[in-house]
């Protein structure tokens, strides 16, 4: 039973990191659509 949590527990940390990941990742995305955007006003 541990060693199932422990496997469960490392298997959200990934999973929460790989969320962090993609987040920073879209708001790079997104800060560069904006300055694009103000470069065209």
């Amino acid at each position: 039973m541990r060693k199932q949590l422990n496997e469960m527990t490392k298997n959200a940390a990934l999973e929460q990191q790989e969320v962090l990941r993609v987040s920073r990742m879209l708001d790079e995305e997104i800060n560069n659509y904006y300055r694009l955007l103000a470069r065209t006003q």
